[in-house]
């Protein structure tokens, strides 16, 4: 193990130093198996949870405000009315969150990222610092509806591939770290061994791709049960047999005129 003995030392603060890094990394690494291959159930999950915090506090608030010296009881009443729809909202239409996620992300980005480069460019006195301007946010509000459209539209392959993938590498990034902590991988230059380094991280980037493609069938292999179980999505394609009559397998019998004498 030398690792972390060549930073700390071969002492007793050492050992438990690197007891609670592992110990660290290996819930991390935990969380990250979950997000690979159940990132979309908890993703939805998630936002149900969100949804019934904030309806609670929602009530409670409420009730506060309308009914001061309200009893406790009205207060917990109002709060679970409020809290069981935002719940369901949250997991059921979990598209429109994301959506909403995705624009203000997006516009936030755009924004800041055009004032920096203002601020790069523009000579700064008297600390002040050059706002962005409108046309910024004009294309920031257009480039974030474009893209929470599109995330509304494709919300299941989103979460579902973004999950995959980022559980994925966060795992195989953890498996380094311990094998790091214990002194096999030296990530700091490729110091000793440069050639076996290098290999374990080929080998680290194809375990990511093979541990995200797992994660990403299982997941979907999720969702489709989910819709099973609880009806399709909002992102779901209407499928035009649903819309039109059954179809069948042989032709309707004519009717036959009677011959005329």
């Amino acid at each position: 193990m030398d690792g972390i003995d060549s930073i700390l030392g071969p002492t007793d603060v050492a050992s438990v130093v690197r007891s609670l890094l592992a110990l660290g990394i290996v819930l991390y690494m935990a969380g990250a198996l979950l997000s690979c291959f159940a990132g979309y159930l908890l993703f939805r999950v998630q936002l149900a949870i969100g949804g019934l915090l904030a309806g609670a506090m929602l009530g409670a608030f409420l009730v506060g405000l309308l009914v001061p010296g309200a009893p406790v009881i009205l207060m917990v009443i109002a709060a679970v009315v409020c809290a069981l729809p935002l719940a369901y909202f949250g997991y059921r239409y979990y598209q429109i969150l994301l959506a909403v996620q995705v624009f203000a992300t997006v516009a936030m980005a755009f924004v800041v990222f055009v004032a920096g480069a203002g601020m790069a460019t523009a000579n700064i006195s008297d600390n002040a610092l050059p706002a962005a301007p409108v046309s910024a946010w004009v294309f920031g509000v257009l480039f974030g509806l474009c893209f929470a459209v599109l995330a509304y539209m494709f919300a299941r392959h989103l979460v579902v591939i973004s999950t995959g993938l980022w559980g994925g590498f966060v795992t195989t990034a953890c498996v380094l770290a311990l094998l790091a902590l214990d002194g096999v991988y030296d990530p700091i230059g490729l110091i000793g061994s440069p050639a076996v380094a290098v290999w374990m991280l080929i080998a680290a980037g194809i375990a990511w791709l093979v541990l995200a493609a797992g994660g990403i069938a299982v997941q979907y292999r999720t969702a489709g049960w989910l819709k099973a179980k609880f009806g399709s999505d909002a992102d779901d394609e209407k499928t035009p047999a649903a819309t039109r009559p059954p179809h069948r397998s042989t032709p309707p019998a004519r009717k036959c005129r009677p011959a005329v004498a």
